[in-house]
């Protein structure tokens, strides 16, 4: 048994009230993955650019995540810098540099092709329906969505929202995803929209 998880993997800087990391190893895809590696075989589509080294690799390969499908580019990989100091459920983002990220096409090694399962981290819906479309026999497929997408991309996230079995999003983005007030409504809603959890 194994899940594949295409999203980012990142550096980013982040300030909460507990206090301020700048540079931390970071991105949807190596939560998911580094998470996901304490219940089963993982393996990560990503792409990083030359500032992610072999420190960043120990981690991975700590947790055993399979990372022939993270691809090595030159330039910068992708940054993120942000600030949970209003709301721990919202962060506000000061800075965004998508560097080698802004021309990630994602790239299925053909050792990944039987992995039972399958998660869309946080990123472009078009490229998440690309990932769903070329791994079709998934038994289970949860993606992960932001404000973001949701605001700028909602046709294409639409469309990917039918391919998924499982939805994470929290609260302020359900509410902005269907316009419902109600969470439970809001809820509701987002089934009719293709997800079953």
């Amino acid at each position: 048994m194994a899940i594949t998880v295409v999203g980012s993997v990142a550096f980013d800087t982040v300030e909460t009230p507990a206090g301020r990391r700048e540079r931390c190893l970071a991105g949807a895809a190596t939560y998911f993955s580094l998470s996901a590696s304490f219940f089963t075989d993982v393996r990560v589509i990503a792409v990083v650019g030359e500032d992610f080294g072999p420190d960043q690799q120990k981690v991975f390969d700590a947790r055993k995540v399979d990372t022939t499908g993270i691809q090595h580019r030159t330039g910068k990989s992708f940054f993120w810098q942000g600030s949970y100091m209003a709301n721990l459920n919202e962060a506000k983002t000061i800075n965004t540099e998508l560097n080698v990220f802004a021309g990630f096409e994602p790239s299925i090694p053909s050792s990944y092709s039987d992995s039972e399962y399958l998660f869309l981290a946080n990123i472009d819906p078009v490229l998440q329906r690309r990932v769903r479309e070329a791994m079709p026999t998934a038994k289970l497929v949860g993606g992960d969505t932001m404000n973001y997408w949701i605001k700028d991309h909602k046709p294409a996230l639409l469309e990917v929202l039918k391919g998924l079995d499982v939805l994470l999003i929290n609260d302020t983005e359900t509410r902005m995803l269907t316009g419902a007030r109600s969470i439970a409504l809001a809820a509701g809603s987002i089934f009719e929209l293709g997800p079953k959890i």
